[in-house]
């Protein structure tokens, strides 16, 4: 996964919980580090009807929130 500060995404990336998923910083116009946890407890993700919600894993266990620790440095 290239960290491109999309929330589920880099939920489901940092959280990693079936052990396929590597975070690599953006090598283009790289994204700075996200400043505050990605909320994936709470509104990472975005039902169909545009309602946010909790990323939840495979067996419906919510991720926590994520610290974003891999970026490229200025």
């Amino acid at each position: 996964m290239v960290n491109r500060n999309k929330n589920e995404l880099m939920c489901r990336a940092y959280d990693n919980s079936d052990g396929k998923w590597i975070v690599n910083p953006m090598f283009i116009e790289p994204k700075k580090q996200k400043a505050t946890p990605y909320p994936c407890a709470t509104t990472g993700y975005v039902d169909h009807d545009g309602t946010p919600g909790p990323v939840r894993r495979g067996d419906t266990s919510v991720v926590p929130d994520q610290t974003d620790t891999v970026y490229a440095a200025s």
